[in-house]
């Protein structure tokens, strides 16, 4: 009974995030990324050829989708997207558990309970359990790895090492530019690691380096071993040039140090998945700790800072990439209040209102907007109405939701210009050839609300389709925009409109 009875909180909270997260898991894919991934994780199964998402392949999020898709099929569940939406589920469940072991190692079993409930609760971070996408599965293995860490600082041994650098290396397979963001901060950790280096500092430092070139050899080593088959396979000039489009739309395209506007959006994001008192209760205690365990604390602001100086400085900036920084900010928040939850039966109390106001009702403000998408599937559902709304040889003008189209309607999309600005001109005249062929041939072409106003904030597409052609409204049907995330994303009619001449 005594080896049990430490083990109950941490059971109770992770069965409790799970079958909160399972009450609220999304009933379609939501995001485009969500319906690629369970398209991927079937061809893989089916084939038993490793296919990637985008970008950086994510080939162990894939993997996990497989191997999520064939045991819910085990169980009478043939819908893909179910399965991965589940992975999410199961996953970060999952991390909230692993944050509270970490914890306890590195604090006490209050703050770690603390700890756990709010992340539990955080809007970001629930935004990313309840479909399926890599954050979720990259979040756990990052978990996994720093609480190996924890140990190996505790109880230096190469085994230890060797076991944390797996769980990172499997991050990195799932989200790779989510490992490269944490190579710092975990670098930082690793490094000034007192415990398990000699007091002579040359040997200090040549230690230091040591135990850092062992770890990353072995992490980006299993990042290689799973890109390995996609870099090795017939298609592999394919996945290069896809690889190489990610990492310069990431780092060079879509990245703007120029402009406060996205980092303004990032903050704003941070601060609706708590609130002002949660705001000030992460800024002074981490005032408050930093001089107390000024390397622990370092490490903690660096795993909040660096990824929020990426992310936040990026074109499309999404309150989902954020999830990667919210376990470091709650830790503060939670190690603060477990200084005040001790003192009295009076702060107790005090602690369960900041639980309350920091925690549970930022969770409540969303609340209605996941149950909604537990409930409705907007985008599958317009694309099947799509489909029998329009002729059967149509093209439809699509963005990101091409992919909904095609697949839940069976419907023939096209591209439009991105971005427009002045100076793109012959874009614009290639995007006119194209439609103009369509209609010569008779074949109907058709915009939406969706296809005229994105990528768009100065409206220079929609100037330059209304010059050119005449729209007539068709018809319209309630849909929604997923890049405005958990906390903007309000659906809306998606009007229909018919391209004519003039």
């Amino acid at each position: 009974m005594k080896n049990i009875k430490p083990h109950i909180a941490p059971i109770i909270i992770f069965l409790s995030s799970f079958f909160l997260r399972l009450s609220l898991i999304y009933k379609g894919p939501f995001h485009v990324d969500c319906l690629r991934l369970s398209q991927n994780a079937e061809l893989t199964l089916s084939t038993l050829k490793l296919h990637y998402q985008f970008g950086t392949g994510y080939p162990l999020t894939v993997i996990l989708g497989s191997i999520f898709i064939f045991f819910a099929r085990s169980f009478g569940i043939d819908d893909p997207v179910i399965a991965v939406n589940f992975m999410s589920v199961f996953f970060s469940s999952a991390c909230i558990l692993i944050l509270y072991y970490a914890v306890k190692k590195v604090f006490d079993p209050v703050t770690a309970v603390i700890s756990s409930i709010l992340l539990a609760l955080d809007p970001i971070f629930m935004e990313i359990s309840l479909y399926g996408k890599s954050h979720a599965p990259a979040m756990f293995f990052l978990s996994l790895g720093i609480l190996l860490i924890i140990h190996f600082k505790d109880r230096p041994s190469t085994k230890l090492l060797a076991l944390s650098a797996i769980s990172l290396g499997f991050m990195g397979a799932c989200r790779l530019q989510d490992l490269i963001l944490m190579s710092l901060p975990l670098s930082f950790f690793v490094f000034f690691n007192k415990q398990s280096q000699p007091d002579n500092k040359h040997v200090n430092l040549l230690s230091g380096f040591r135990t850092l070139l062992f770890l990353w050899a072995i992490a980006f080593g299993i990042v290689l071993f799973f890109h390995l088959p996609l870099l090795m396979n017939s298609s592999s000039g394919g996945y290069s040039v896809q690889l190489s489009k990610f990492f310069s739309a990431g780092l060079f395209d879509n990245f703007d140090m120029s402009s406060t506007a996205h980092m303004k959006k990032a903050l704003i994001f941070i601060y609706k998945s708590t609130n002002t008192l949660g705001i000030f209760l992460a800024l002074f205690g981490l005032v408050y700790s930093f001089g107390k365990r000024i390397n622990l604390y370092t490490f903690l602001l660096l795993w909040f800072l660096t990824p929020l100086l990426f992310y936040g400085n990026i074109y499309t900036i999404s309150s989902r990439f954020l999830a990667l920084i919210i376990p470091a900010f709650i830790i503060v928040q939670s190690y603060l209040l477990r200084r005040v939850f001790k003192l009295n039966i009076l702060s107790k109390i005090v602690v369960v209102f900041f639980i309350f106001s920091i925690g549970l009702l930022p969770f409540m403000d969303v609340y209605p907007r996941l149950k909604f998408h537990n409930q409705n599937r907007l985008l599958p559902e317009y694309s099947q109405w799509l489909s029998s709304v329009i002729e059967d040889n149509a093209v439809v003008v699509a963005t990101d939701e091409s992919a909904f189209y095609v697949h839940f309607g069976n419907i023939k999309t096209t591209n439009r210009p991105l971005n427009i600005d002045p100076v793109r001109t012959k874009d614009m005249r290639l995007f006119k050839a194209k439609i103009d062929n369509y209609l010569d041939n008779n074949i109907p072409v058709y915009f939406t609300t969706l296809s005229l106003y994105s990528y768009d904030p100065d409206m220079l597409f929609l100037d330059f389709v209304l010059k050119n052609y005449k729209l007539r409204y068709i018809d319209k049907k309630i849909t929604e925009i997923w890049h405005k995330g958990i906390f903007f994303n309000n659906p809306g009619n998606n009007i229909l409109y018919r391209v004519e001449r003039y």
